[in-house]
């Protein structure tokens, strides 16, 4: 049998042959490569026989330039057997002064399979790299040790048209979602593939298979729906859910906690009270009372606690600086710059002036949009649309 190599790209074969023009093959070209053209495989009776290699070449190689010998081969491939493995001496034409083919001998008691192997010839045992007087590309070839053997496919007849008309097709509702419809259509569809199919009695075989299909379809199509509700933050209805989603973007829901929120401070410095006074930690928090000041003294903090309906404490011990009232944005001399949508970065104004209080990683950033992105002229931050980022 023979099989010859296949290649996509036929200019390296052209460009190694002796024929080929020497400005086609460029000034530089070597005259001591040449490659693969194609392998000639020759099967023994048995597989208690030989099998014979015939490797062409695309054009002769001087000797002992061209003198490979077993360990220069490399066979791979092969799916329920291994790959051949050759062990007598590589034999080459009998013309002394240059070869043009080499004869592989791979001794028999060596199965193959219907499977593609790969024969490449290289440069050492053990390496992938061919030899200095291959082409790189032209080096190893595809070939198959069955190309004469019957496939072991099906060679039965086909199967002969039946006159038994195919069922009609049933109209199906993919809307369906509950139990009652899925019940309607399994019924449907009993009576019209089996005569004589009557759903009247309730406590028959097949009815009751049908309403346990559909009470099963019922919850399944219950759980699509969960499925694809909890899958987004903005529609997930279960606390489980939404802790899963917070985890996903590292916060992680403190449980047994009460709610949360950002609160912002106003901060002027005077008197006893200096730019870079803390604030301590579990300092209550009041929603705004009318007839109230925004600050209330401590003398009055125990009676007025009691009779406010909301009461929040800071979670943590805050630095007041004045310089930190409000933040603005570098906006590097450009009149219409913008925040674009996901921005993850922004260059912001140093107010401490390189000193103490500096804005650190970890810091939380409230974002509140203070002039109308239509008009340009000062709002009241709404804080509906503020966003906050660490």
């Amino acid at each position: 049998m023979s099989c010859a190599r296949t290649c996509h790209d036929d200019r390296a074969h052209h460009l190694l042959r002796p024929t080929a023009p020497r400005r086609a093959a460029g000034p530089d070209a070597p005259a001591d490569i040449s490659g693969i053209d194609y392998v000639e495989v020759h099967a023994g009776a048995t597989t208690a026989d030989p099998t014979i290699l015939e490797v062409v070449l695309v054009k002769p190689l001087p000797l002992p330039l061209g003198r490979i010998t077993p360990d220069n081969l490399r066979l791979t491939g092969g799916v329920r057997f291994a790959p051949p493995r050759a062990s007598a001496p590589v034999e080459h034409d009998p013309d002394a002064g240059s070869v043009s083919r080499w004869r592989i001998t791979l001794p028999g008691d060596q199965p193959t399979d219907f499977s593609s192997y790969r024969l490449e010839i290289v440069a050492a045992p053990g390496s992938a790299a061919p030899p200095a007087f291959l082409d790189a590309r032209l080096a190893g070839v595809d070939i198959d040790f069955k190309l004469d053997c019957p496939a072991p496919g099906d060679c039965l007849p086909a199967c002969p048209q039946s006159d038994t008309p195919a069922p009609s097709t049933a109209r199906f509702d993919y809307r369906t979602r509950d139990y009652e419809t899925f019940r309607r259509q399994i019924l449907d569809r009993m009576a019209e593939l089996v005569p004589g199919f009557v759903e009247d009695d309730p406590v028959d075989l097949t009815t009751t298979l049908a309403e346990a299909l559909a009470a099963r379809a019922d919850q399944l199509s219950y759980r699509l729906d969960w499925v694809g509700t909890e899958a987004f933050l903005g529609t997930a209805r279960s606390r489980a859910a939404l802790a899963r989603h917070a985890r996903l973007m590292d916060y992680t829901i403190g449980e047994a906690e009460s709610a949360r929120t950002f609160a912002a401070f106003t901060f002027t410095p005077g008197g006893a009270i200096a730019d870079g006074q803390e604030l301590p930690r579990a300092t209550p928090l009041l929603p705004r009372l009318p007839g109230r000041d925004v600050v209330i003294p401590a003398s009055e903090a125990a009676r007025v606690l009691p009779t406010a309906s909301l009461v929040f404490e800071t979670a943590h011990p805050l630095a007041l600086w004045s310089w930190r009232n409000e933040v603005a944005f570098h906006t590097w001399s450009d009149e219409h710059c913008h925040l674009p949508r996901g921005a993850c970065a922004a260059t912001l104004v140093d107010g401490s002036g390189a000193g103490p209080g500096g804005l650190a990683p970890g810091d939380f950033l409230i974002l509140l949009e203070t002039r109308s992105p239509t008009t340009a002229r000062a709002q009241t931050p709404a804080p509906s649309i503020a966003t906050w980022c660490a």
